[in-house]
Formats: structure tokens, C-alpha cells, sequence
């Protein structure tokens, strides 16, 4: 039998980073922070809890072979056709059109040039759009901009979710019986996005219109809250927003997640 390598498996080890040193969630952590240089992901931070593999396996060649071939493999798969592209596009360019309010002094010959430098993004849009999401740059600086999701309630594709594999795999060991739709965190991941931050849920999207008022969303969720069993939702009501906790595996017919992808602004 062959020695089990690091990259093997999917369970998610406590002592590692956040989200593991499995191939699959390097590759996918790597397109949502952008960093597809296989050099960058083996890189150190200078602190252990944002460095995408483990300190040793920074000289894993083997390790850093193949996640450099799942990389390669993974952005040869997300492109799309002129055509879907051109869709893509024009879906988008109609919703920055109305909604303004989210973008204020954000020229879109600017952000159309830099997602058409970007081919993966476009893809990532793509499946936003197919899904629901309403895709719209809602946050921008300097060096780029967030396109995250802008409906007005939680996508209906996604509710009743938990949050990740780690909370769908207790719900199939503990309460099998139980139905429920997957889990946020693997849904954003199929789109190469991450969930929505939830400081830019409360203190950028909800305070450029009225989102979730009858529903709720799952958010980015930092492993000191996961750890606990918890994870973050947000939800908007009269006056207000509310981000706060509840168990991951908990899952509502009213509650979906909002995801978020940072695009940087073409040279």
C-alpha cells in the first residue's frame, strides 16, 4: 500500500490551518485569496494561523507538486465561452446599472476590464448568477473590488444549509433522518468565492440598502467562533442589523449564506 501522503483525505486537523492541507481546500483557498502562484501558497506569513499550508510542509516537494498540478487543472476548468462570457457581462453590467447605491463613484469600464483579465472570476460570477445570488460590486478601494451577493433576500438555492462539511457530516452521523441542503461553505467553495465578511456585511452592504429582512445568511466564520460549534449569521431588521451566532449544524428554511470574491483592479 502507498504511504498516505499529506494531501490525502479531507478531515480538517485543529492543529493545522483553518481550512486544512488537503489539496482541494489549498487550491480552493488559494483562487478565493487570489494567490494562484504555487510559491505564494507555500509561503510564510510570519504567522502561523494565516499561512495557507502547514510550517512543515513549506519544502514538501511532492506536497507542493501537486497542489501546483490541482491549481493548474483547476483554473484550465474555469473559463468560459465567448458567449458566456459576453451574458456574464451584460447581466452584470444591467444590475450595476440599477444599483448604483451599492457602487458610488465606481466607473464599470473599470470593472469590466478587470474581470476581463480575469477569466476565473467571470466564472465565479457566472455561477452567482445561476444560483441566484444577484452579483454586484457592493465594496471597493484602492486595490480592487468585491463582488458579493447583492439579493435583497438569502438566495433561495442555498437555505436550509448548515455551515460547512464539518456541521453536514455530524448532521449524517447524529441525525440521519434529517434533511437538509448541504452546507455554505461548500457551495461558495464550488464557486471559487468565500462567504461574505461579516464586517462587510454590517458595516458595507447593509448600510447601502435593505437586505435580508425576512430572511438570514450565513457568514464568514473565523475559527476561534467555529471551534466552538458555532458559526456567524447576519440578518437586517427595522432599524438595525444583527451578526451573531448559532450552531453550524443548525439549519433553517429561511436562512442561506451570502458569498463575497475580491477582484483586483487591472494594471
Amino acid at each position: 500500500m502507498a504511504e498516505k501522503q499529506p494531501w490525502d483525505g479531507i478531515d480538517r486537523r485543529k492543529a493545522d490551518a483553518s481550512l486544512g492541507v488537503t489539496t482541494l481546500n489549498i487550491a480552493a483557498r488559494a483562487a478565493n485569496d487570489g494567490k494562484t502562484d504555487v510559491n505564494a501558497i507555500f509561503a510564510d506569513t510570519g504567522e502561523a494561523a494565516n499561512n495557507i499550508v502547514r510550517g512543515v510542509d513549506f519544502d514538501n516537494k511532492p506536497l507542493k507538486s501537486r497542489v501546483g498540478e490541482v491549481l493548474d487543472a483547476s483554473k484550465a476548468e474555469r473559463q468560459l465561452t465567448p458567449e458566456q462570457k459576453e451574458q456574464t457581462l451584460a447581466a452584470l453590467a444591467a444590475r450595476f446599472s440599477a444599483n448604483e447605491n451599492l457602487h458610488k463613484e465606481v466607473e464599470w469600464t473599470r470593472v469590466k476590464a478587470s474581470l476581463e483579465a480575469k477569466p476565473e472570476a467571470l466564472w465565479s460570477i457566472n455561477k452567482m448568477e445561476k444560483a441566484g445570488h444577484s452579483p454586484d460590486v457592493y465594496n471597493a478601494d484602492a486595490q480592487g473590488f468585491d463582488i458579493g451577493t447583492c439579493s435583497k433576500e438569502s438566495t433561495e438555492s442555498g437555505r436550509n444549509c448548515v455551515y460547512d462539511e464539518e456541521a453536514a457530516e455530524w448532521m449524517r452521523a447524529n441525525r440521519p433522518g434529517e434533511k437538509f441542503n448541504g452546507s455554505a461553505v461548500a457551495m461558495a467553495e464550488s464557486m471559487r468565492i468565500n462567504l461574505m465578511d461579516p464586517n462587510l456585511y454590517k458595516n458595507v452592504l447593509q448600510k447601502k440598502g435593505q437586505f435580508d429582512d425576512r430572511t438570514c445568511s450565513w457568514l464568514l466564520t473565523q475559527l476561534d467562533v467555529r471551534s466552538s460549534g458555532n458559526a456567524l449569521n447576519g440578518n437586517g431588521f427595522v432599524g438595525g442589523v444583527y451578526v451573531g451566532q448559532d450552531c453550524a449544524y443548525r439549519h433553517l428554511v429561511s436562512r442561506s449564506w451570502r458569498g463575497s470574491l475580491r477582484v483586483e483592479w487591472a494594471a
